[in-house]
């Protein structure tokens, strides 16, 4: 039986994309400390960092030695997807009802948005946004699909 309803207002409100692994919800966990909540999100947490940093060890390894600019502007799409779902995949920890699945699809969606204006200001020189916004809105579209389902199986 789940116990919250709503989203605390910290989460709802941060969504910041970042290239390092920096969480995108500041003020760290947003949830009541003891709580179930506070639990998964920590674990889920030490999951995504864990991921976070295996992914960029392999995309050292495949960059290191290549400066091709289309090259850079596919690796720099990886990378933002990469910390997309890291994070979305983070936030199902805490989904376990409608009402909070709705919310997380906001949430994915402010971080989309968030993603798109993040890339053109720290990379102006590198056309990505549209291939970016494309990959966020369908990758918006699996996680909120990802948690639907999860809820229909926990419901059966």
């Amino acid at each position: 039986m789940h116990s919250l309803t709503s989203f605390p207002a910290r989460l709802k409100d941060s969504a910041r994309p970042r290239w390092s692994h920096r969480d995108p919800v500041e003020g760290g966990n947003p949830f009541k400390l003891h709580s179930q909540e506070h639990l998964r999100w920590s674990h889920a947490t030490g999951v995504a960092k864990n991921n976070l940093r295996r992914h960029d060890d392999h995309l050292d390894r495949r960059t290191s030695n290549n400066e091709d600019r289309g090259e850079y502007q596919i690796e720099l799409v990886s990378l933002a997807i990469t910390r997309f779902d890291t994070w979305a995949e983070r936030g199902l920890a805490v989904v376990d009802s409608l009402n909070l699945c709705e919310e997380y699809a906001s949430w994915l969606h402010t971080y989309t948005t968030n993603w798109l204006a993040y890339v053109a200001d720290t990379c102006p020189h590198v056309a990505v946004n549209e291939e970016l916004k494309t990959c966020l809105t369908l990758r918006t579209g699996h996680w909120t699909t990802v948690a639907r389902s999860r809820l229909r199986h926990s419901a059966s």
